[in-house]
C-alpha cells in the first residue's frame, strides 16, 4: 500500500487533493467571426480594427491563464473528525479496544484532524463537540465525521453511549448519559460545510447484553433512523441489520476501520471494479471498496456477517484525494507459516491470582470483588484477542483497591483471635499422624507404663530399653505439632478402646505430663483427663460409662469448638442441638465424677452421655449439610453467572440446562429461610444442584483440550465460534483460558491469511448471503424466553403478562421492537430483595438466592458476620461453664477464662 501524498511544489503537476483539471478547448472563442478580417486602406478604421482584435486577444488570453490557474488552486483539505469511545467507567460493560487504534489509522491518511480521542468519550464534552459541528458556519470546509462506540436502543431511538453512560437507575436520569444518533445527525446536518460526509461504527455488542434488546437491533434500529431521516449527506454505517461490527485481531481493528484505511491508501480507486482508476478517489468509491471488502472478509468468519451499508447521496461527488495509485497485485508466493500466539505472561499470572481468590472463602464473602477482578481481566484478554497490546492489570489502581478489599474481607476471620482449645482446632486441616511417630509412641509407651497382666502383676521395662526409647521418640517430637498429633494419636487409642481401664487412663494421663511433651499446648482434652486421674472413679464406670464420657467430650471438641472452621457453619440452625448436647454432657459428666454411684446411677449417666454425643452429632452433620450448600450455592452463583455471557452470546438455541441449575438453586436458596431446616432435603438439594451444574457447557474440560489440540494441529478445521464461546465469560480457570485464547487467535489468523489471499486473487464484487446464520425469528424468539426465564427467577411479578405479549408478538418482526421496550421496562423495575439499581449481571447473579442475610453484592458477608458474632458469644459462655465444672484442675479455671475472654474481643470491620 502507499503512503499518503504530500502535496506538490507550485508548478509541478496537479496535488492529489486538487480537482481534476478542465482541459482547455481548442475552437475558437465564441463571437470571433463577427467581427471579421476586412481588407481596407490607410485610416483611422483599420488602426481601430488592429487595436481591437489585440485587445480581444490579450483579453482572451488572461482569461484561459486566469482559469487555468483557478483550476490549479487546491481544494480545501478534508477534515476528519473522529470520536473514539473506547473506555467504560462500569467494568461489567463491554469495551470497545480498537476504538483509538482505528481513529488512529485513518488519522494518517488525512492532513486536518478534527475531535480526536479521549477528549470526547464524557457525555458533556461529546455533547459540546456537537455543538461547534453545529455551529460551524465554514462553507469553504471538505468535513468526514467518525464516530466508533457502544450503541443501544431505548424505546424506538439510538443512542450513542459515552464514557461516563449509566444504564440503570431512574430511565429519565440514565437517558441524560446518553446521545441520541439524531443529534448527531441533525448536527452534521446543520454543519455549513459544503461537502460533508458520516461515518458510523456503533453496531457493537450491547453495552447491557442481558437486559436486551432481544434482536440485534442496534443495526436495525440505525437503518430506520437513516431511512426516516434522509441525508442530504453520505452516511456509511458499518452494518446491515442484524449484524454487529467484527474484528480484525491480525491488525489490531475493526474489520471496518481496516477496510477504510486501505480503501483511502489507494486501492478505493476504480470501485466498483469495473471502473477504471482514474488517480482519484470519491467517497463513492470509498464506500464501494469498503462494503466489498468488509462483506467478504466477514464470510470467511463461522456464524457472522457483516455489510456496511450506504446512506443518503452516494458521495460520488465528493472527491477525497487523487493521486493515490493502487496497490499492485503481489506475485504468487506461499503463504507464510502461522505463528504462534502466546498468551501475554502477565494476563495469564493476573487471572491464577483470579483463581486463587475465586475459593470458597471470595465466593462466599466477596462475590462483588471477584466479578470487578474478572471483568478487568475479561477487559485485558479482549485487547488479547483484538491483537492489542496488553497491560498487566495487576498494575491498574482499580485492580490494587478491588484486591485490597478483597484481602481484606475473605481475612476477616483468620484475622481475629484464634479460639483453638481442643485437639480438633489444632489439627484442623491435617491428615493422619506420620506412623513414625505413632511407632514411637507405642513402643515408648508400651515400655514406660507397662500394664498389669492377667494376674495383676507389673513387669517393669529393662531401664536402657525405655531410656533408648525415649531418644527414638523425642528425635519425631520436634515442635508442638508432631507433640499435638502425639497426644491426637494417645486420645484416639483410649476413645476406640473397648476395655479401657481406670490404669490405661492413668498411663496415658501420666504420659502426655512428662517433659517430652512441654511443647504440647493445653487443649480441653489434656484438662478432661487431668480431672479423670484425680478422682476415685467406682469400677462400674468401666469401660461402657467411661468410655461414653471421653466419645462426649470428643464431640463436644469435633463439633463445637470447630463449628465454624474458617467460615460459619450454620450456627443458627443448629444451636438449639448445641445446647441441648452441651448441657447433657454436663450434667453426664458432673454426676459420672460425684463420689460413690450406685450402679444404676452409672447406667443413667452413661445414657445421657450417649444421647448428648449423639445431639453434638447431629449439630456437627447440619453443620456440614449448611455449609457445603451455601459453598455450593456460591458456586452455581459463580457458574450460572460465569456461563450467561455465553448463552447470549450464542446464535445457537440455549440449553434447559442453565435454567434448571438456577431453579435448583432457588429452591436451596429457600430452603435456608425456613424456620426449621429439613437437613436431609437441604443435602438432597445441595447434591442435584452440583449435579445440575455439571451440565453446564462450559464445565467440559475434554471439549476444550480437544479444541486447542484441533487448533494447534489443525486451526482450519477448528470451531472458531465455539472458541471465541469458552472465552466470552469467566468460567476457564487461567491455564486453560490461555490454551483457548492462544487456539482462537492461530484460528484466526489462518482464516485472515486465507480471506487476504482470496481477495489478492480476486477483483469483482462477491456479494455477502444474508441467508447465512441464524434466523432472526428464532435468535428473537429464543431470546425473549430466556428473558422471561431470567425474570422469572429473579423474582418479577408480571411474568404471565409478558409470557402473553412474547406468544402475539414475537412472531412479527413489526411487534419486536415494542416486545423489547416492554422487557426492557421489565428490568428496569425494582425486584424483590434485591437493589433496583444493580446491573443485570447482579440481579441474575442474585435470582436463585433470595434468601435471608444474603447481600447481591456481599454474598453472605453479613450473615457470616452475625452468626460469628453469636458463636463467640455462645462459646464465651460454655467456656465460662467449663471453667467452674473443672476448676479443681490445676490450670483450668485460667485456660477457660483466657479462652472466654478472647470471644469477648469484638470482630475486625470488613472491608466494604
Amino acid at each position: 500500500m502507499s503512503e499518503p501524498v504530500p502535496p506538490e511544489a507550485e508548478g509541478e503537476t496537479a496535488a492529489p487533493w486538487e480537482s481534476k483539471p478542465t482541459k482547455p478547448s481548442g475552437t475558437a472563442p465564441s463571437g470571433a467571426g463577427a467581427f471579421g478580417w476586412h481588407e481596407s486602406t490607410k485610416g483611422k478604421g483599420k488602426r481601430t480594427q488592429v487595436a481591437l482584435v489585440v485587445a480581444l486577444f490579450f483579453g482572451l488570453l488572461g482569461l484561459l491563464i486566469g482559469l487555468f490557474f483557478y483550476i490549479r488552486t487546491p481544494a480545501r483539505d478534508v477534515e476528519l473528525w473522529t470520536i473514539p469511545i473506547s473506555q467504560y467507567r462500569h467494568i461489567e460493560w463491554d469495551a470497545n479496544p480498537t476504538a483509538d487504534r482505528d481513529a488512529g489509522e485513518l488519522l494518517t491518511q488525512f492532513r486536518q484532524a478534527g475531535g480526536l480521542g479521549s477528549a470526547y468519550q464524557e457525555v458533556e464534552s461529546l455533547r459540546k463537540l456537537l455543538a461547534d459541528l453545529h455551529e460551524r458556519k465554514d462553507s469553504e470546509a471538505r468535513l468526514i465525521v467518525f464516530v466508533s462506540a457502544l450503541g443501544i436502543v431505548r424505546d424506538g431511538r439510538v443512542y450513542i453511549l459515552p464514557g461516563d453512560a449509566v444504564l440503570h437507575g431512574v430511565p429519565a436520569e440514565a437517558a441524560k448519559t446518553w446521545v441520541p444518533l439524531a443529534d448527531l445527525l441533525q448536527s452534521v446536518d446543520a454543519c455549513a460545510a459544503t461537502e460533508k460526509a458520516l461515518i458510523l461504527d456503533i453496531a457493537r455488542s450491547p453495552a447491557d447484553p442481558f437486559r436486551g434488546p432481544l434482536s440485534d437491533d442496534v443495526a436495525a434500529q440505525i437503518d430506520k433512523e437513516l431511512k426516516a431521516f434522509q441525508p442530504k449527506f453520505p452516511v456509511l454505517a458499518s452494518c446491515s441489520p442484524g449484524e454487529k461490527s467484527l474484528v480484525i485481531p491480525e491488525l489490531g481493528q475493526s474489520a471496518f476501520a481496516a477496510f477504510l484505511t486501505e480503501g483511502l491508501r489507494g486501492d478505493a480507486d476504480g470501485y466498483p471494479p469495473s471502473q477504471e482508476p482514474d488517480g482519484s478517489i470519491t467517497f463513492a468509491e470509498l464506500a464501494g471498496f469498503t462494503i466489498c471488502r468488509v462483506s467478504r472478509w466477514a464470510d470467511q468468519v463461522p456464524d457472522a456477517r457483516q455489510m456496511p451499508v450506504l446512506y443518503g447521496p452516494d458521495g460520488s461527488g465528493f472527491i477525497l484525494f487523487r493521486g493515490r495509485p493502487r496497490s499492485a497485485a503481489p506475485e504468487e508466493t506461499e503463504p507464510p507459516a502461522i505463528p504462534n500466539m502466546p498468551y501475554p505472561a502477565e494476563l495469564l499470572a493476573a487471572w491464577k491470582v483470579r483463581d486463587d481468590a475465586r475459593g470458597i472463602l471470595g465466593l462466599v464473602l466477596a462475590p462483588d470483588l471477584i466479578l470487578e477482578l474478572e471483568a478487568m481481566l475479561l477487559r485485558a484478554e479482549e485487547r488479547f484477542l483484538d491483537g492489542l497490546p496488553v497491560d498487566d492489570p495487576r498494575a491498574d489502581v482499580s485492580w490494587r483497591t478491588a484486591a485490597s478489599r478483597l484481602k481484606k474481607r475473605t481475612t476477616l476471620f483468620d484475622a481475629a483471635p484464634a479460639i483453638r482449645a481442643t485437639l480438633v482446632d489444632y489439627r484442623a486441616g491435617r491428615g493422619e499422624p506420620a506412623k513414625e511417630l505413632t511407632d514411637a509412641i507405642d513402643k515408648w509407651m508400651k515400655l514406660r507404663f507397662p500394664l498389669p497382666d492377667a494376674t495383676g502383676k507389673v513387669t517393669p521395662a529393662d531401664p536402657a530399653a525405655v531410656g533408648k526409647a525415649g531418644e527414638e521418640l523425642d528425635k519425631v517430637l520436634v515442635n508442638s505439632a508432631a507433640a499435638v498429633d502425639g497426644f491426637a494419636h494417645l486420645w484416639s487409642r483410649l476413645t476406640s478402646d473397648t476395655g479401657l481401664s481406670r490404669e490405661k487412663l492413668t498411663t496415658v494421663s501420666a504420659a502426655i505430663e512428662e517433659d517430652r511433651f512441654l511443647k504440647l499446648p493445653l487443649t480441653s482434652e489434656q484438662l478432661l483427663l487431668r480431672r479423670l486421674s484425680q478422682v476415685k472413679l467406682p469400677d462400674a464406670a468401666f469401660p461402657q460409662a467411661m468410655l461414653a464420657l471421653l466419645k462426649a467430650e470428643e464431640a463436644w471438641s469435633a463439633r463445637v469448638a470447630m463449628t465454624a472452621g474458617r467460615l460459619p457453619q450454620g450456627f443458627r440452625a443448629v444451636q438449639a442441638l448445641l445446647n441441648e448436647g452441651n448441657a447433657l454432657k454436663q450434667a453426664g459428666e458432673r454426676r459420672l465424677l460425684t463420689p460413690r454411684l450406685d450402679p444404676d446411677e452409672i447406667a443413667a449417666t452413661q445414657q445421657q452421655l450417649a444421647s448428648a454425643t449423639q445431639k453434638l452429632k447431629d449439630a456437627r452433620s447440619g453443620a456440614s449439610v449448611i455449609r457445603d450448600a451455601r459453598i455450593a450455592w456460591a458456586e452455581a452463583g459463580w457458574r450460572l453467572h460465569a456461563a450467561l455471557p455465553g448463552i447470549i452470546a450464542s446464535e445457537r438455541p440455549a440449553s434447559r440446562d442453565w435454567f434448571d441449575a438456577a431453579e435448583i438453586a432457588a429452591k436451596l436458596a429457600a430452603a435456608f429461610n425456613g424456620k426449621q431446616i429439613d437437613f436431609e432435603a437441604m443435602d438432597g438439594l445441595t447434591r442435584r444442584l452440583r449435579g445440575a451444574l455439571a451440565k453446564l457447557p462450559l464445565a467440559n474440560a475434554d471439549r476444550i483440550k480437544a479444541l486447542t489440540k484441533e487448533a494447534q494441529e489443525r486451526p482450519q478445521a477448528a470451531s472458531y465460534t465455539e472458541l471465541l464461546a469458552l472465552l466470552s465469560g469467566p468460567a476457564l480457570a487461567a491455564d486453560e483460558r490461555a490454551a483457548v485464547a492462544s487456539a482462537f487467535r492461530k484460528v484466526s489468523a489462518q482464516r485472515y491469511q486465507a480471506a487476504r489471499a482470496k481477495f489478492d486473487r480476486e477483483q469483482t464484487r462477491v456479494p455477502i448471503d444474508h441467508a447465512k446464520g441464524e434466523d432472526p425469528l428464532r435468535r428473537t424468539q429464543r431470546r425473549t424466553r430466556a428473558s422471561i426465564d431470567l425474570l422469572r427467577l429473579a423474582g418479577f411479578a408480571d411474568v404471565p403478562a409478558l409470557e402473553d405479549a412474547a406468544r402475539n408478538n414475537s412472531n412479527d418482526p413489526a411487534k419486536w421492537q415494542s416486545l423489547a421496550d416492554r422487557l426492557n421496562a421489565a428490568w428496569a423495575s425494582p425486584f424483590p430483595k434485591s437493589d433496583p439499581t444493580a446491573a443485570m449481571e447482579r440481579v441474575v447473579r442474585a435470582a436463585p438466592a433470595r434468601l435471608a442475610g444474603f447481600d447481591p453484592e456481599r454474598g453472605f458477608g453479613e450473615l457470616f458476620r452475625t452468626e460469628e458474632a453469636e458463636r463467640r458469644k455462645w462459646l464465651a459462655a460454655r467456656f465460662a461453664e467449663y471453667g467452674k465444672l473443672r476448676a479443681s484442675v490445676p490450670g483450668a479455671a485460667e485456660f477457660y477464662r483466657d479462652l472466654a475472654a478472647e470471644c469477648d474481643r469484638p470482630l475486625p470491620k470488613a472491608a466494604q
